[in-house]
């Protein structure tokens, strides 16, 4: 599965490392994707697994991919939104910061069902 990722970036870094005065600069974009990796396997591989395991329980894997999506982006705090009827939903949320649940009611960019934000501690 990696080997094809590998090979498409190398195919498109080839011409800038020829021109390159130095060429692990060039390679860096192919090392940081081959690190991520693993990565978005693991977090893919438990997403799965939670789907597998709660099969109708949207807020479960809705949970579990913004835990995932935080922790791999080194964030604080995260809120995952669905969109119906012309509204975002808080579908998922993460130590959200009091203050910014309150913002995202005040604004209205959420119904006032917005409680299920779950504020951090």
């Amino acid at each position: 599965m990696l080997r094809p990722l590998l090979a498409a970036a190398v195919r498109q870094t080839l011409p800038c490392a020829s021109n390159s005065t130095n060429p692990a600069r060039a390679i860096r974009p192919i090392q940081r994707e081959l690190n991520e990796a693993p990565e978005q396997q693991a977090a893919t591989s438990e997403v799965l697994r939670v789907i597998s395991n709660s099969p109708g329980e949207l807020e479960l894997v809705f949970q579990a991919m913004l835990e995932r999506a935080t922790r791999a982006c080194g964030a604080n705090f995260g809120v995952l939104f669905r969109y119906e009827g012309g509204l975002f939903h808080p579908a998922a949320s993460l130590d959200v910061p009091p203050a910014f649940a309150d913002f995202l009611v005040v604004s209205r960019l959420v119904d006032n069902s917005a409680t299920a934000i779950k504020h951090g501690s």
